[in-house]
């Protein structure tokens, strides 16, 4: 048999260790969070889809479908319920593909639906996952794995710094939308982004109305310690 090399793995199911071939992978961008309103005496319909000054998107299906060969009817039905097993007691997860080994997906399936080709011996199995709409890469920057590192999209980030005082620290962000970080503090701080100012607590914390832009991110940084802003890109894939 041809040796396995596509496939996924989410919680328990692994498509490779079901002997799982990977013959289709579909995922078409997701639609956008469109806020439209049609004002009489107006020309053309008014788009405040993005106010906060980027798209926002629902949720994408990705589709899977394996094939497996040469197994008689009693080992299609045990594997039929282990497939379906695996997947559907499980909730929101990492989906690990193959195709981009340094990202994974982030949802949980959403149908399984399995063909029985009994002349053929062979059984399609087709596996539609809810996603998260971006891509999520596995490392937060800067983590100084050289081995994830995709020189067509990331950055050299440095993640911690010492503070004496105040300091401006820059940040860039090369994923598709932005993001908010995770900030380890050693003692309070104080940080300004943007124009708005956030307390920053000593210790691990995190607030979603910190945002890291796309692009080149100023910070300005008051307190005294060491500070770390660590963050996961997302990609538009």
């Amino acid at each position: 048999m041809t040796e396995i090399k596509e496939g996924i793995i989410f919680d328990r199911f692994d498509s490779k260790r079901h002997g799982l071939y990977l013959f289709e992978r579909d995922a078409p961008t997701p639609s956008e969070k469109e806020i439209t309103e049609d004002i009489p005496f107006m020309q053309g319909v008014h788009d405040f889809s993005m106010i906060l000054g980027e798209r926002v998107f629902e949720n994408r299906d990705i589709t899977y479908v394996f094939k497996k060969y040469n197994i008689h009817y009693e080992n299609r039905k045990t594997l039929e319920n282990k497939i379906k097993d695996e997947l559907m007691s499980v909730g929101q997860n990492k989906i690990i593909d193959t195709h981009d080994p340094v990202y994974y997906w982030f949802g949980k399936a959403k149908s399984v639906k399995v063909d029985d080709d009994h002349e053929k011996n062979k059984l399609v199995v087709t596996i539609v996952f809810d996603c998260y709409p971006f891509l999520l890469k596995n490392n937060a920057y800067f983590d100084d794995v050289w081995d994830t590192f995709n020189f067509d999209y990331d950055v050299a980030n440095w993640s911690r710094y010492k503070i004496n005082g105040k300091r401006t620290i820059t940040l860039i962000n090369t994923g598709s939308t932005a993001v908010s970080p995770t900030v380890i503090a050693s003692s309070p701080m104080t940080i300004i982004i943007d124009g708005d100012t956030y307390s920053i607590p000593a210790g691990t914390s995190s607030n979603v109305f910190i945002k890291i832009s796309r692009g080149i991110n100023k910070i300005a940084v008051s307190g005294n310690g060491e500070i770390s802003v660590l963050f996961r890109m997302e990609l538009m894939a």
